[in-house]
Order: structure tokens, then C-alpha cells, then sequence
């Protein structure tokens, strides 16, 4: 499991995190950062970039950076960077198991007609 999806949603969410109308910015630069990461990891290391190939990559480090802010606000730093980062873990380690993925597009040109 990567590291960088773990801890870089919250750690980049951290400075933004005190401003109230910052939120949608805060949240956008850590799954930017959780997920540009670890593509530029599998790009650097001749692989297919996961993202690509799982989409719940993307959505367990979108869980962690939404959970960060409120949790910071009621709990603290401590407590927002450990639920965080075990609730990222978490959803990680379910879509391994259970090989979740979302729902693709079908190509079936017979899908949208009448």
C-alpha cells in the first residue's frame, strides 16, 4: 500500500485547514497531492499508474482529506492525522480485499436509446 496516499492528503490539508472558506481548496490540494504522488512514483518506476487501474485510489485519499477538516475542528491535529490516516488505510485495504472498484462506463451504443 503506498505511504504517500496515506499521509499526504492530511499533511498537505494541515495548513489550509484553520480557514473556514478555504475547505474545497484544502481538500483539492490533498488528493492532488495524495494521488499526483503516487502516479509520479509508477511513472518514474515503468508501471502503469494506479490510479488508472483502481479508482478507489483516488477516493480513499478524497475520505481522508474530507474527514480531515471537521475532525481537526472538534479533536485536534493528533486525532485528525490518526483518523484520517487509518480511515484512508481502511478503505484501502477493503477495495484490495474485496477488489472494489467503481462502476465503469459501457460502451454499448444501444445503452442510451429509447
Amino acid at each position: 500500500m503506498p505511504s504517500d496516499l496515506v499521509f499526504l492528503p492530511q499533511w498537505e490539508s494541515m495548513p489550509y485547514a484553520g480557514y473556514g472558506s478555504n475547505v474545497f481548496f484544502a481538500v483539492t490540494l490533498g488528493v492532488i497531492t495524495g494521488v499526483g504522488g503516487g502516479v509520479l512514483r509508477d511513472i518514474l518506476a515503468g508501471d502503469r499508474p494506479y490510479i488508472f487501474v483502481k479508482h478507489i485510489y483516488a477516493c480513499a485519499s478524497l475520505v481522508g482529506a474530507l474527514l480531515y477538516i471537521p475532525v481537526l475542528y472538534y479533536f485536534g491535529v493528533t486525532a485528525a492525522i490518526l483518523t484520517c490516516s487509518i480511515s484512508t488505510i481502511v478503505i484501502r485495504m477493503l477495495a484490495a480485499h474485496f477488489r472494489w472498484s467503481l462502476p465503469k462506463i459501457s460502451n454499448d451504443k444501444d445503452a442510451g436509446t429509447v
